[in-house]
Parts: C-alpha cells; structure tokens; sequence
C-alpha cells in the first residue's frame, strides 16, 4: 500500500515538471486522490480522520474529500472545506 501511494506521488510531482499544463497536473491530481480514496480504511478498522480546516472528526461511514499537498494527503469533511485548504495549506498544517 505505501509503495502504490509512494508511486503516484512521485508520478503526481515528478511529471509535471516537464509539461507545464495545468491541465494534466489536475488529472494526475485527481488520479492520486482517486487512489488513496481506494485505499481508506474500512468499516472494521478504527481510524481517526479529522479535517484539518473544520477540525471536525470525519466518521467512518462518511466518504471523506481528500487532497495530497507535498506528498501528504489530507481529508476534509466538505468540499468547501478542502477548497479552502488549498488556498493557503500552510495555514491549516500543523508544524511537527
């Protein structure tokens, strides 16, 4: 699982370094999301999701908007919410 996510970032970073089309780097984006939205847990694995811009716990019943910013990928409750994120994501990181 790690690996597969380790490739589509990579890919997601490393080939629109050459094109410059917006457009492609949207697709790649939504391909990455797509995959990490395959690989969310399932209903009878525990884990805690919380949406960074709300600070709002996303249940495990609920499909979660996820965004990967510099090889992260972080969940939002709301699509208002991860628009918002990506407006300015260094606002809602939490520094480690």
């Amino acid at each position: 699982m790690k690996k597969f996510l380790i490739l589509c970032l990579v890919l997601l970073f490393v080939l629109p370094l050459g094109c410059g089309k917006k457009e492609e780097q949207k697709e790649e984006q939504k391909e990455v999301e797509e995959a990490v939205e395959e690989e969310l847990p399932r209903s009878d694995v525990k884990v805690v999701m919380i949406d960074p811009v709300s600070n709002e716990m996303i249940g495990a019943d609920e499909k979660p908007y996820t965004y990967v910013y510099q090889g992260k990928a972080y969940f939002f409750k709301t699509e208002e919410n991860k628009e918002i994120f990506k407006k300015d994501p260094e606002k809602y990181i939490k520094k480690e």
